[in-house]
């Protein structure tokens, strides 16, 4: 009737990690940041995270500079599918992209079938905003 735990308890001013290897290499750990204090999926230790959790619940992708309920880092400023993918249900097709266009613009595509048909929508530097049919 109670609850089963297991317990990882770092001295102060220390990670506390559980890591995933192969082949005697760590490819993967998740636990507590205690630079950032935050839970972290990260890759060899959590000082360098993938995905980061506070503990008012937001998630950080790609960033530990978590300013939103979900905040993510864009990989590139060289295409849509720099940020963010939805696909469609049964196949690897994109129908929404959102990324970066450059250093400090955004653009939006949508999609049928994979290929882009409707508008791609963006905002650049010299221009308040470009609305184009394709």
């Amino acid at each position: 009737s109670g609850d089963a735990r297991i317990g990882l308890n770092a001295v102060a001013g220390s990670d506390t990690e559980i890591k995933f290897s192969n082949a005697g290499t760590v490819q993967y750990s998740i636990g507590h940041d205690d630079g950032t204090d935050n839970f972290v999926i990260g890759t060899a230790n959590v000082d360098t995270p993938k995905v980061s959790i506070t503990k008012n619940g937001r998630v950080g992708i790609g960033t530990t500079s978590i300013v939103s309920p979900l905040t993510i880092k864009s990989n590139s400023t060289s295409g849509a599918n720099s940020a963010i993918t939805i696909e469609a249900n049964g196949s690897t097709d994109a129908i929404f992209r959102f990324g970066e266009r450059d250093a400090n613009g955004a653009r939006l595509h949508m999609y049928d079938g994979g290929v882009e048909i409707t508008y791609q929508l963006a905002t650049l530097v010299s221009e308040r905003l470009i609305l184009n049919k394709t």
